[in-house]
């Protein structure tokens, strides 16, 4: 109503229209900014004493590659303010912080669920509003030594969230992703019909596919027919002493995020791997 009284637009006007030429922004959207610009005056002395009070950055107990984050440490339940109660307000992704017109990337805290039972939890977001979730085997992993198909598996540990929130996130995003890799030097996938590189989805389901689409036993080079050999669905399949690299992207939100990868076929000689997970990309 005040949009219109101060351009004098008539009720059927558009309101996106008048909101841009005031450079206003939307009700929600102006709440993010809100609690955005709160947390940007606190953290540089900006702010008052007890909105300052209640920010602290998180020290972990041990030196972790997300150190440089950044990350605050999580409020406590129940916080309350001169004897009552009171609910903060977050965004539910980074597509609601790239409203908030973020000019680089930043840690923040999304609550995907709203009022729901989740937490809210630190995530990487992206001036385009991509939602990354880091977790502990970046940039890569060496795997050399484990010889029988699932001799070796590498739990994946997602940095300060739980699978339950991550979970929160596919929900409500439309569109999640995540890219796998691996580089191997005489390591085969298959072997007859054992299976030597896998990977496992949130349910602990084995899952084999490294790029290709779900339910399919290969790799993303047998999608565009661009494997060593037409009669090869991974290149690493050509199992011999010469580097070689498949992979792509895992676009099944009912199987993302990857938790575990389990490489193998690395015993004998110079046989060995390098494993790559990229981060959880939601939008």
């Amino acid at each position: 109503m005040a949009a219109r009284v101060i351009t004098l637009s008539r009720k059927r006007d558009h309101i996106t229209h008048v909101m841009c030429k005031l450079h206003w922004l939307p009700i929600h959207a102006r709440i993010v900014f809100k609690c955005l610009l709160l947390t940007y005056k606190a953290l540089n002395g900006q702010a008052s004493v007890y909105i300052s009070e209640l920010i602290s950055e998180y020290q972990p107990n041990r030196t972790l590659r997300s150190s440089s984050l950044h990350n605050f440490q999580e409020a406590p339940d129940g916080t309350v303010t001169y004897g009552r109660g009171f609910a903060s307000a977050f965004p539910r992704s980074c597509k609601e912080v790239a409203l908030a017109l973020i000019t680089e990337s930043n840690v923040t805290l999304i609550d995907p669920d709203g009022p729901g039972n989740l937490k809210p939890f630190n995530v990487t977001c992206t001036t385009d509003g991509i939602t990354q979730v880091h977790h502990d085997l970046e940039p890569n992993h060496h795997v050399n030594g484990p010889e029988d198909p699932g001799s070796y598996v590498r739990s994946i540990t997602y940095i300060y969230t739980s699978l339950e929130q991550i979970v929160g996130l596919i929900r409500i995003s439309a569109d999640c992703r995540q890219f796998i890799e691996i580089k191997c030097y005489g390591s085969t996938f298959h072997s007859g019909i054992k299976l030597h590189h896998y990977w496992l989805d949130r349910t602990g389901m084995l899952m084999s596919n490294w790029g290709s689409p779900t339910g399919t036993n290969g790799c993303g080079c047998s999608l565009t027919q661009e494997c060593s050999s037409p009669s090869l669905s991974c290149n690493c399949d050509e199992n011999d002493l010469t580097w070689r690299q498949d992979g792509g992207w895992l676009n099944d939100k009912e199987h993302l995020p990857v938790t575990s990868v389990s490489v193998s076929d690395t015993g004998s000689g110079t046989e060995q791997a390098y494993v790559t997970l990229g981060t959880l990309l939601c939008s």
